[in-house]
């Protein structure tokens, strides 16, 4: 719209410069009516001219460049949001499945100690069987006890004819005999008490057994 203004004016101007030098006036040409009127046109033109919006072309690509510039920053926002939730959910997936292979460790472990304690618990009660042929004449009987929940050793009768100070030590002995199984083949199942020990005769009187505080407690005073 501007520009068409502009260009009427600039050929209204040039209209009244040509009718002026064609009517000849001996008037200088700025001091003449027509000549004022036709600069006055001229100058209009050109205001006209810089209204028109073609001239803030370059306000316009700025405009656009900092479109532009906002889209590229909104996007690496964008991208920078993504990288940080995707690294986010790696490292919770990372945890998740590091949480899963220590709970499968940890039960696979759990069942590898129930089997050793089992196993464990098999080799005492053997070991346990064979005292009475290993110390033949001085133990009659040796195994785990559920129901007293103890390790049961039985002593030859023989054994009682001994001294006070020799039927002690023989107890005693046997009383060590069944401790030290006891730590040989642990762990063992919960259940099994294997470390209380208690040393009988022949006729089911208990000759010691172990206290309290795990150490030989002497019963036959």
């Amino acid at each position: 719209m501007w520009m068409n203004i502009g260009t009427t004016l600039f050929i209204f101007a040039i209209g009244f410069t040509v009718y002026w030098a064609i009517k000849g006036r001996s008037e200088k040409f700025h001091k003449s009516k027509f000549g004022k009127i036709a600069i006055a046109l001229f100058v209009l033109s050109i205001g006209a001219g810089m209204l028109d919006p073609s001239t803030n072309s370059s306000d316009g690509s700025s405009s656009t460049t900092q479109s532009q510039e906002s889209h590229k920053s909104s996007s690496s926002k964008v991208k920078a949001s993504s990288v940080k939730k995707a690294k986010a959910e790696s490292s919770s997936k990372r945890k998740a499945e590091s949480s899963s292979e220590n709970q499968t460790l940890k039960k696979q472990v759990k069942i590898q100690r129930k089997k050793n304690e089992k196993l464990n618990y098999q080799e005492l009660q053997s070991y346990l069987s064979k005292l009475s042929t290993k110390y033949h004449g001085a133990i009659d009987n040796a195994y785990y006890s559920k129901a007293d929940s103890a390790t049961v050793i039985i002593l030859d009768s023989d054994i009682l004819s001994m001294s006070d100070n020799q039927l002690k030590a023989a107890v005693r002995g046997a009383w060590n005999i069944g401790q030290n199984a006891a730590e040989k083949y642990s762990p063992l199942p919960d259940s099994v008490n294997a470390n209380y020990i208690t040393v009988k005769d022949s006729t089911g009187n208990n000759l010691a057994h172990t206290s309290m505080f795990g150490s030989f407690k002497y019963d036959g005073e």
